[in-house]
């Protein structure tokens, strides 16, 4: 079961927000023999990754390692030379019924048998890496550019992600529930690293690393955390969309620095 300090608001935000993105991912599968377009297969990437990272926020696990290991295989899939014929579209399907399954089921019942989702799930994934061969690992190469999609990513994730993120963590503040807010920047900074990582932007990474530090030493005042980490993250915002700084992402203050 759930720790409680993560149950209520962080746990809610991400059952609310997982049957959508299983809708995502699973519509753009069925598609992919008929067409397979790299917007198409970021939108499942991204899907797969925010299910990682709500997942590894509210402790469950199993959902977490299968999200991850699909995160990886989706990459892959920007490859042009991995075909995705009728065997791999099964496998890839099959795959992602295991991720479906175990998050059903947690959401429908609050529990879930974490070793045998691992049990039953990991093998499909193992199979599907297989298949992949060579191409997994050099699913990295093939990241597509903003060009080749036909947006500026990393705009289009500050604007919606970033910012949808920040509106939670600045409710949370102004809620004055420490537990809630805890929860929530928690929850928050896991996303963000994600993001840093997917986006290479070394200065928001340092953000997020910093805030991590904060949530882990019980020295540190959770309200104060929290409003030093938005106003981070608000001038990261305002240094990516209104002064185009795709190399950094922003930097940490002083005051992160110090408060930490």
């Amino acid at each position: 079961m759930l720790n409680s300090d993560i149950r209520d608001h962080a746990y809610q935000f991400f059952i609310e927000e997982a049957p959508e993105l299983l809708s995502v991912i699973e519509m753009s599968l069925l598609e992919l023999r008929g067409e397979r377009t790299p917007a198409q297969i970021h939108g499942i990437m991204r899907a797969a990754h925010s299910i990682k990272g709500g997942a590894a926020s509210v402790q469950l696990p199993a959902i977490e390692e299968l999200a991850h290991r699909l995160e990886d295989i989706f990459k892959a899939l920007y490859n042009d030379a991995v075909v995705v014929d009728e065997t791999m579209e099964g496998l890839l399907l099959a795959g992602f019924d295991h991720l479906k399954q175990a998050l059903t089921t947690q959401i429908e019942t609050g529990q879930l048998d974490h070793s045998e989702v691992l049990e039953q799930g990991l093998p499909v994934i193992a199979a599907i890496e297989e298949q992949l061969g060579e191409h997994l690992a050099a699913g990295e190469q093939f990241l597509p550019s903003s060009a080749d999609l036909g947006v500026d990513i990393v705009a289009s994730l500050f604007e919606v992600d970033v910012a949808q993120g920040l509106t939670e963590i600045s409710t949370a503040l102004a809620g004055r529930d420490q537990e809630t807010l805890r929860a929530t920047l928690g929850t928050q900074t896991e996303i963000f690293a994600g993001l840093a990582e997917i986006l290479n932007l070394p200065g928001f990474r340092e953000i997020t690393d910093l805030v991590a530090q904060g949530l882990g030493n019980p020295g540190v005042p959770m309200g104060e955390l929290a409003r030093v980490a938005l106003e981070n993250w608000q001038h990261s915002c305002g240094q990516v969309l209104e002064k185009g700084d795709r190399q950094r992402g922003g930097e940490p203050s002083g005051a992160l620095v110090a408060l930490v």
